[in-house]
């Protein structure tokens, strides 16, 4: 339970600034930006420090490839609805938005929960280890970076 909390609230903290990173970065994807929108390929990006096997690998990407299919149409609804001036928004505006951040949000909890089920009890800590060190604010990187 607390784990589960402390991905709730992870993901929280990371989800809006990864959504609206997109539409700054043109809408690209992963390939080759520093800020990954896919939590399971940052795990993959962190193979050598989470020491993950190929077996592991293997059933990592399709997880990710998943959350990718998953939320690219809530990641485009976020960019149509995204006003060019977020501090007056009005309240059915935060409403448009909040819809498919939530959807993103549980999409993001589900493919670690499934993630979780891969990796070892070691790997799992060390996860956790690695995403508070690029928490904001924790002396971190501030983002899902490399």
């Amino acid at each position: 339970i607390c784990m589960r909390k402390y991905g709730t609230m992870l993901v929280l903290l990371l989800l809006p600034g990864l959504a609206f990173a997109q539409v700054r970065r043109g809408g690209r994807g992963m390939g080759g930006d520093r800020l990954q929108s896919n939590v399971i390929q940052m795990i993959i990006e962190h193979k050598d420090q989470l020491a993950l096997t190929s077996d592991q690998l293997g059933k990592l990407e399709p997880i990710g490839k998943k959350l990718d299919e998953q939320n690219k149409p809530l990641i485009e609804e976020l960019q149509k609805n995204r006003p060019g001036d977020r501090t007056n928004m009005t309240e059915e505006q935060r409403q448009a938005l909040r819809e498919p951040m939530e959807k993103i949000r549980d999409n993001r909890e589900a493919a670690l929960k499934e993630a979780r089920e891969v990796l070892t009890t070691e790997q799992q800590e060390k996860l956790r280890q690695v995403m508070e060190e690029m928490r904001p604010g924790r002396g971190g990187r501030g983002g899902l970076r490399r």
